[in-house]
This record gives structure tokens, sequence and C-alpha cells, in this order.
């Protein structure tokens, strides 16, 4: 009997699980019936016609997934929520067992068809809108609420003149290209559209996304529609391109100073700068591929690759200019000597010996014998010892260089200009070697204000330098 008794309660306890089980199911689908038997997809879901619809909108930006140079466009991760009531869906829930919520699927009530105004795809595409996967929310009020996830790609005005410090605004309006104000009207529910969730991107940083609402008219409208724009302010992250890009560029620039370093005779300046320059134009061309393509705005970063091309070419003009100086071995003008040897010298600290500036002379003349006795001897005690043989007075009176026999005048007049042709040389590699110096400066000086003038055009540099 006790077996049997136990057996009844279990038998009734399942039949009335499965009743209540039953009831439930019955209700729920008895509400589902009850509510869209009559129910027309198209219309609005208003009770008077002058009503609108107003829409509730909640963005929250999960993820900068692309932003294309090339095409104009950045892709978002998006997560989407729209609130709006439906007047013509309510019920009270003490009558359908006390179910207050239903699940419904997108294709069996009316929802707001709301587009991105600057969508970037070739062609228009219904991916914008959430596809019959998706459900609504439903209670007994008649408020509605979906969420989604979407990937939005969006219409962007990016200049790469600032690369890689630049900045963009990127805007993304959302509405409907249907429905009026009078009809619909869309109210963000709050003004920042950052996700908590927010996923970091390694090239690109989201300062801020904004959200506001707007009433705009379009040319192709007649009335004024009700929308809302996102704002989004982003900027490249530079460190990357900083040590791959600029760094390497700047030391290969850099080497051509050690071609005003070398020694002349070294014969190792012009292979030198050969090989800079040929380095430069190496890397300019692997690091192409990371700069932005875009005809529209030349990046700052391919215009310091150009100018510092320019400037070694400049380089290589100059030492090949250097070593024609040193080499050479003919009489120096007055100019040159003034102007290199004694005004030059001093302002590129370069020292110059004495006998480098007075004039050395080409030939004597002999005094003739009614002259002999007008000259004095002091003229020839008066200048630099002689025992310094590149140093030379410009005399007209001097007897000792004259000779009595005509082969030992031709022997000494031998001796003497090549004497003279041997400091013709060292006055020339003393102008090479102060030349020399004054382009290692100005070439330091060209480098470093050319390198600072262009990054200095973009703000961020300028916060990056004085913080």
């Amino acid at each position: 009997m006790f077996i049997t008794r136990v057996w009844i309660v279990i038998v009734t306890f399942v039949y009335h699980f499965s009743l209540c089980e039953q009831s439930t199911f019955s209700q729920e689908q008895r509400l589902f019936t009850s509510l869209f038997q009559n129910y027309s997809v198209e219309s609005r879901p208003v009770l008077q016609a002058s009503d609108p619809v107003i829409i509730y909108i909640t963005t929250d930006i999960v993820k900068i997934d692309a932003v294309n140079e090339k095409t104009q466009a950045m892709t978002l991760k998006v997560h989407v929520k729209h609130e709006w009531k439906n007047s013509l869906l309510t019920w009270d829930p003490e009558e359908y067992g006390g179910v207050d919520k239903l699940v419904v699927p997108v294709s069996k009530i009316w929802t707001p068809f709301i587009h991105l105004y600057n969508h970037a795809l070739q062609v228009y595409s219904e991916k914008f809108q959430p596809d019959e996967s998706y459900m609504v929310l439903l209670d007994y009020r008649g408020n509605c609420t979906r969420f989604f996830s979407h990937f939005f790609i969006s219409s962007c005005d990016i200049k790469v003149n600032s690369f890689p410090f630049d900045e963009h605004i990127c805007l993304m309006e959302f509405g409907s290209w249907t429905y009026d104000e009078s009809l619909l009207q869309v109210i963000p529910t709050h003004s920042n559209a950052v996700s908590e969730e927010y996923v970091i991107n390694g090239e690109w940083e989201l300062l801020s996304a904004l959200i506001t609402g707007l009433r705009k008219k379009y040319r192709i409208q007649t009335l004024y529609h009700s929308s809302i724009q996102i704002r989004v302010h982003i900027q490249r992250k530079h460190l990357f391109f900083v040590m791959n890009l600029v760094i390497p560029c700047a030391l290969i620039a850099s080497m051509i100073f050690l071609v005003f370093l070398l020694p002349p005779k070294s014969g190792e300046r012009i292979s030198l700068g050969i090989t800079v320059l040929l380095s430069m134009a190496i890397f300019q061309e692997l690091s192409s591929e990371k700069l932005p393509t875009s005809s529209e705005n030349f990046p700052l970063l391919g215009v310091y690759y150009t100018i510092s091309m320019f400037e070694i070419g400049i380089a290589m003009a100059m030492n090949c200019f250097i070593l024609n100086l040193y080499y050479r071995n003919y009489d120096m003008p007055r100019w040159v000597r003034s102007l290199v040897l004694g005004h030059l010298a001093k302002i590129v600290r370069v020292d110059v010996p004495l006998r480098y500036i007075a004039e050395i002379f080409v030939e004597v003349d002999c005094p003739s014998e009614q002259n002999k006795g007008r000259l004095s001897t002091s003229n020839m005690s008066s200048e630099q010892p002689n025992d310094d043989p590149s140093f030379r007075i410009k005399s007209s009176g001097n007897d000792s260089f004259c000779l009595s026999n005509s082969k030992a005048s031709f022997k000494s007049k031998k001796k003497k200009l090549s004497y003279v042709k041997k400091d013709m040389g060292e006055d020339w590699r003393m102008v090479a070697r102060i030349v020399d110096r004054l382009m290692l400066f100005l070439s330091v000086v060209i480098g470093v204000v050319s390198a600072v003038t262009i990054f200095l055009q973009t703000d961020r540099f300028k916060k990056f330098l004085y913080g």
C-alpha cells in the first residue's frame, strides 16, 4: 500500500507539472496569435496619423576595424540598440497568465529602417539593416527593443599630408530616407559613443566619439529629416612609423656628412656619396609600401624623403667642387685669396699661416747698373726669414737673384719656378680645406632645419617637442 501511494503522488506531480508547462505555452501562443492576427507590418505603430514614431538610439563603438586612405573609408564595429513604442501591440498580462514579454522576429513586427547616410559601399545593400535572424523584445506596454552588432563602413575625408602625425575627424550620420521628421524622429540616448568594451587598435587611437541630434534637409529631399551624427576623432599612433621610417631615413641622410670629413687624397669621397644616395633611394622604395597611397595629399614623410635626396645630391656636387679646388695648381686670383684665406677662414675657425696670405712672385727683374745704387738693403731684411722656401717677396731690386752667368741664371730661374708651382698647390689645398669645413657646417644646419621645418607643420609634433 505504501508503494502504491508513492507512485500515485509521483504521477500526480508529473501530471500537474506538464499541465503547467502546457498552460504557459498555450498562454504565450494565444497572446502571439491575438496580437498579430490583424496586425500589418507596413503601417507605422501609432494611434494617430499625425503622431511621429520616436526612435531612441544607443550606439557603442567597440572596435576600429580599418581606415583606408585610398578609398577614403573607415570601418567600425558598433553595438546598436533601437527603442521605440508600438501602441498597437499592448496587452494585459493578467489575461494571459502573467506573460509580460514576447520575443518577436523582425519579419512579424514593424521596425524602423535607419540607414547610414554616408555609407562607403559601392552598391547599396540591406546589410545596413539587421537581417531576419535578429529578434525584437516586446513588452506588454508596447515598448520594443532591438539589439544588434554590425560593421559600418562610412566615408571619411582622410588627409594624409601630416602622416605619420595625422589626425582625422570622421562623421557617421544615421537616419531614415523615407520618413521625414513629422513621421519619425531619431533621438540619441547619450552623448558618448565609446564603449566600455572598446578593443584597442594597434595603429589608430580613438580620442572621442560624440553623438548629436540633427535636423537636416538634403538636396534631394523636400522636408527636414531627423538624424543623429557620430563625430569620431581618431589619430594615428606614430611610434611605429618614427622607429621604422623616420629615424632610419635620418641616419642614412646624416651619413653624407662623413663625405666632408674624409681626406681628399683617400679617393673614397665620391664612392661614399654615391653609396649613401643609392641607400636612400632603396630605402625610399622599400618604405613606399607603408606610406598611404593618395594623390590628393602628399605625406610629410614623403616630402622629407625627397628633400633629403636633394640635399644628398647637392652635397655630392659640392664635394666635386671641393676636389676640383684641391687639385688646382695655378696662380690664385687676388679676390679668392682675400675672401677665402682672409675672411672665410676666420668664420669657419681655420688657422691660416701667414705665408698663404702674402703674395708670391713669378719672376724677378734684375736691375740695371744705373739702378743698383738706388736700392736699399733694408728691403731684403724687412720680410720673413729666408729659411722658408715657400715664402717669397715680390721685389724688383734683389741683386742676389741675378747671376752673371747665363747658364747659372737659367738653372736658378728653373728652381725658382718649381718653388712657385709648389706654393700655388698648397694655397689651393688650403682653400679646399676651408670650403670643406664650410660645407660641413652648412650641410648639418640645412639638414636639421629642413627636418624640423617639415615636421613642425603638424600640431602633434609640436606637442611631442614642447610637451
